[in-house]
This record gives C-alpha cells, structure tokens and sequence, in this order.
C-alpha cells in the first residue's frame, strides 16, 4: 500500500515552506511603463533599496530611510557612485522613488523612499508625508482614450 494522497501533498508543502525575511514588490509596480523604462542599472537599484524596507508586526517601518550610499551598495556589488546616481535618478524620474532627504559632504547621504509604500516619517527626513506621493509611479501609465458618444 502506498501513501495517503493528503499526506504527500502536505510534505510537498512543508518542504517548499519559505523561510526567512522577504522584500515586498508589488507586480502592479513592475508591470507599469515606469519600471518599463528604466536602465538595468536602475532596475537593479529599486530592487537594492526595497531589499533595506524593514518590517515591524507586519507594518513597514523604515520607507524614507532607504539609502544609495556607496558605502552601503559597494558591499552588494556596486561599482561606482556615479552609476548609483545615475540609477538613482531615473528612478525618481519614473516616479518608483522620493529622495526624502538631501544629503552633503563630508558625510550625510541622499535618502529615499518608495512610493509604493507610504511614507514613515521621522525628524531626519527634509519632507513629510504630505510631500510624499503615493503610488506616483501610476502617473506615467497612458491613459486610455476618450470614447466620444454622438447624441442624438
């Protein structure tokens, strides 16, 4: 005899249980004319900083801390700084991030925030959740066309 159908599926679904923290991408982000004309540079940037997104009893609790600081991205891989900022701004172009805070020499970086996420406000950060526009990435999507209708 073999075994019960109900006990295999369930040891399938056990073993394949992922495990460990994960980054939260919407697909109705990345399936938009936003992310659409983004460099590779920049696609790989959005996916560095809402790899930084922390979480708190399920609520976000980090959008606007996310950085570009070269410090930070050389450990993941990155190059150069100015490939980084190149990256940066596309990506507040396409309207996926918001730099929340300006930054300058000797040593405060730029920070951001994505927009799919609202925005976790702290006294570091140069704006507020009012300057902080949700979901603007959706308004570069073409709108679609008028239908007119003949009265009559």
């Amino acid at each position: 005899m073999g075994i019960d159908r109900n006990k295999r599926a369930n040891n399938k679904r056990d073993q394949f249980q992922l495990q460990g923290a994960r980054i939260w991408l919407p697909l109705e982000a990345f399936h938009g004319a936003a992310y659409a004309s983004l460099s590779i540079s920049a696609k790989a940037l959005l996916i560095d900083l809402a790899k930084q997104l922390r979480a708190k009893h399920g609520d976000i609790i980090n959008n606007g801390d996310l950085t570009t600081a070269f410090k930070v991205l050389s450990a993941r891989g990155w190059k150069s700084d100015k490939t980084i900022r190149k990256a940066a701004n596309e990506l507040e172009l396409a309207k996926l991030i918001t730099k929340t805070r300006q930054g300058h020499l000797p040593n405060l970086c730029n920070l951001y925030a994505v927009t799919w996420l609202p925005l976790n406000e702290d006294d570091k950060l140069d704006i507020t959740a009012r300057g902080h526009q949700l979901n603007a990435y959706k308004l570069l999507e073409r709108l679609p066309p008028i239908k007119l209708v003949a009265n009559g």
